[in-house]
């Protein structure tokens, strides 16, 4: 409680970092209820899931092996305390009603998903500021949380119920504590940094270069070599401790685990249709600039000035960052996300380079305008964004035409769910499937009887419900995981769709404009036929002539989406309201 006081007092005098952080708080707190109840971010619908099974099984042993466990745990124990929050507030009658909410309206569920993210987002750009400030100088710590503020990635990042919020805090928590080594070393201060090393590695495995800070400090800080041998062996059993804290079933299921960590290793060597690098090496330097703007340069700037520095600290945040940039610049699959583990130390770097300049300039009417032209240009960018958060999506307007024109019952064919509108199926939770068949069957009743409430449809998957044998050759030529699934999860052929008679058909430009923009595959991978098979059916759709355009939803300037297209098959009947 004292320190709760002591830190309320210290943000009371200071004012300029109160303002950074009220900032900090706004730009990732506004917007958070985007598209609710339904949901348009791929990857959240995973990561709940994964946190919500575990009550489903009882167990602690994660769902989906892709990624580590910490950061389900958490998730896990925030919806835990929304649990009981609501039972004592009557939203809940019980665990069934709680399950059956999700399903019917989830709202509550991504709030309070996200919100955690916005708060943590807003930590770590306080513990850079700490960082900053405690190590190089305050002016240094004020620029550092700055730069992560008005970082349009780390904002962006910060909105979603995904890992790489909490990503961002750990990893800046470790190098505040393996910089802190640095300074007094100590083995507990070592093993500490290990632990938290540890932690962040089991939130997200692109956090591992984590180590070679680690493993510097030790060599800096002793001076026999026997000494140096102890004291990394000591921080990396510290590291190994931290990482099976937070996921503890990659010892109990370690064949789960390795397996899916070999699919992401196809997966990011691979690449993704639409999502090639088409800058090999350098690709993560041009994703800086690309998304952050202004603040990018000072981030890759600050990289740039540190090689030439000499100051130990820097090198330490330095073996953290160049090694993380280099190893993923030859990934195949590109993403901004993949470099939020070195955000923090990049603002870091950043905010000592800008400190630098700005000391240069001696006028302060001078400093005051490269102020506003560093931080103008991203925060108008993230204003939009966030602007854009609150206004209606283009699939809610396709799902509001829907269930206003096409006869509830009706079967409609889609590739992704939340490319599309978020229509109400109930069969999709009564399919044999592994999430299906963790629900009970009270709760299926309950979402059955919902059905008869409000607009339902029957969606047909286009990759699951029409599965299609892959080449028995290409598939033994290949043992990518990976790849195997792509070959695997093949779109069908548009004839095929019209001879099930499936009267309707949703294309969504988040599913088809990767076969027509961006960086192509190699003609000799199967990634090519992955590619091929996708273009060749969105060719069929948007220019054949089985189809019927019924109505489209394009987003405009100020509201997001993809442009959504609904189609009537010719050949099969359909009946509109």
């Amino acid at each position: 409680m004292d320190k709760i006081k002591q830190l309320t007092a210290s943000l009371t005098r200071d004012r300029l970092l109160l303002v950074i952080l009220v900032s900090a708080c706004v730009l990732r707190v506004c917007g958070i209820w985007y598209g609710l109840p339904s949901v348009y971010n791929s990857d959240e619908p995973f990561n709940v899931v994964n946190a919500l099974a575990y009550g489903a099984k009882q167990s602690l042993e994660p769902t989906y092996h892709v990624y580590p466990a910490l950061y389900s745990y958490v998730l896990l124990g925030v919806y835990g305390l929304y649990y009981g929050a609501g039972l004592l507030a009557g939203n809940f009658s019980g665990p069934i009603d709680f399950g059956s909410t999700y399903f019917i309206d989830a709202s509550g569920f991504y709030l309070t998903g996200r919100f955690l993210s916005a708060v943590v987002g807003v930590a770590t750009v306080w513990l850079v500021f700490v960082i900053g400030r405690r190590f190089f100088s305050r002016q240094t710590g004020y620029c550092a949380a700055a730069l992560l503020t008005f970082s349009y990635a780390h904002t962006d990042l910060s909105h979603w119920i995904l890992p790489e919020a909490l990503l961002a805090l750990l990893c800046s928590w470790a190098l505040f504590q393996i910089l802190r080594f640095h300074d007094q070393p100590s083995w507990q201060a070592g093993a500490m940094a290990g632990i938290l090393a540890g932690l962040a590695i089991s939130t997200k495995y692109n956090a591992g270069f984590l180590i070679l800070p680690l493993i510097l400090t030790s060599c800096f800080s002793a001076m026999r070599p026997t000494a140096i041998l102890r004291s990394v062996c000591l921080n990396l059993v510290a590291v190994a401790c931290g990482f099976f804290a937070g996921s503890p079933y990659w010892l109990l299921s370690f064949a789960s685990y390795w397996a899916d960590l070999k699919y992401t290793l196809g997966h990011v060597s691979s690449g993704m249709v639409g999502h090639i690098a088409a800058l090999p090496g350098v690709w993560p330097l041009w994703e800086l600039v690309f998304n952050d703007w202004t603040v990018g340069l000072l981030l890759v700037s600050g990289v740039f000035f540190a090689l030439f520095g000499r100051d130990r600290k820097s090198v330490l945040l330095l073996a953290f960052i160049v090694p993380t940039l280099l190893y993923l610049g030859f990934w195949n699959r590109s993403g901004i996300h993949y470099l939020t583990p070195i955000y923090p130390a990049l603002a870091v770097l950043g905010g000592l380079f800008l400190h630098k300049v700005l000391l240069r300039v001696q006028n302060p009417i001078v400093q005051k305008v490269a102020i506003l032209l560093f931080f103008l240009p991203v925060f108008l960018k993230i204003g939009w964004q966030d602007f854009r958060l609150t206004r209606e999506d283009s699939r809610t307007a396709a799902k509001n035409w829907i269930e206003n024109n096409l006869k509830t019952g009706s079967l409609i064919a889609y590739e992704n769910y939340v490319y599309g509108p978020n229509l109400f199926d109930p069969s999709r939770f009564t399919k044999n499937t592994e999430e299906s068949n963790l629900l009970p069957t009270a709760m299926k009743e309950e979402l059955l009887a919902e059905s008869l409430r409000r607009p339902s449809y029957r969606l047909v998957n286009l990759r699951k419900d029409f599965r299609l044998k892959a080449l028995d050759r290409m598939r033994a030529e290949n043992s990518n995981l990976y790849l195997k699934q792509l070959l695997e999860s093949r779109l069908p052929r548009l004839s095929s769709v019209a001879q099930s008679e499936v009267p309707y058909l949703i294309a969504s430009s988040d599913n088809y404009r990767r076969y027509f923009e961006g960086q192509l595959p190699d003609k000799s991978s199967p990634l090519w036929y992955s590619y091929s098979n996708g273009r060749a059916f969105y060719e069929s759709v948007l220019h054949g002539d089985r189809l019927q355009l019924l109505q489209e939803f394009s987003p405009g300037a100020w509201n997001l989406g993809p442009k959504i297209s609904i189609y009537k098959s010719k050949a099969a009947g359909g009946e509109e309201n």
